[in-house]
């Protein structure tokens, strides 16, 4: 898709008011007529962005192989675009942080971590098994709430019996202060009450 500026959507929108077809609206832009169709329908927005993301989770060799391709071709564009926008970089990074942060992945890394320091196996297909945090915690029903620092109610993922290590089948959400008690009892033992 040609590089549309914002004076040219501004002017689209002028011309669109005016009455002109997208295909007219084309031509005095200069672009295609679905670079105007994109620019000026919302709903083929959203659902180009959503195509979009969903691509670029799905091929992300791909998209940093694309990444690299325009970087070598655009040298200090990113940079300059960084230098000049350093306000909206620090907020774009820290809303993705926050989106990482609230779909579970830090408790992820750090059960990687943990499984490497007790040598216990450690599956990433967890992820898709576990899935998002829930809202409430399934042992004790309170609020879990996702915070930069751990909390009693802060989600983790427990392992069911703690010598299978984080496989699929074993592992489950709870909130932090239910996992420190279960310590490493199996599930059975904790929920049924039995103490070390």
């Amino acid at each position: 898709m040609k590089k549309i500026t914002n004076e040219q959507v501004a002017l689209m929108h002028e011309l669109r008011e005016a009455g002109l077809y997208y295909r007219q609206i084309a031509e005095k832009i200069g672009c295609h007529r679905s670079t105007v169709s994109f620019h000026l329908n919302p709903e083929l927005r959203k659902t180009h962005n959503t195509y979009s993301r969903e691509w670029q989770r799905d091929n992300p060799d791909l998209c940093r192989e694309y990444h690299r391709v325009w970087e070598s071709n655009n040298p200090g564009v990113s940079k300059r675009w960084a230098e000049n926008n350093s306000e909206r970089l620090a907020e774009l990074h820290h809303n993705k942080y926050i989106r990482y942060r609230d779909s579970g992945k830090i408790a992820i890394r750090d059960a990687k971590g943990r499984a490497a320091k007790l040598g216990i196996p450690f599956d990433s297909a967890i992820e898709q098994s576990l899935g998002e945090p829930p809202i409430n915690c399934p042992m004790c029903d309170v609020v879990m709430e996702r915070g930069d620092k751990i909390q009693p109610n802060t989600p983790s993922i427990d392992r069911n019996t703690p010598s299978l290590g984080y496989v699929p089948g074993n592992v489950c959400w709870m909130c932090f202060s239910c996992n420190s008690r279960k310590r490493d009892k199996t599930l059975d033992e904790w929920l049924n009450g039995e103490e070390d």
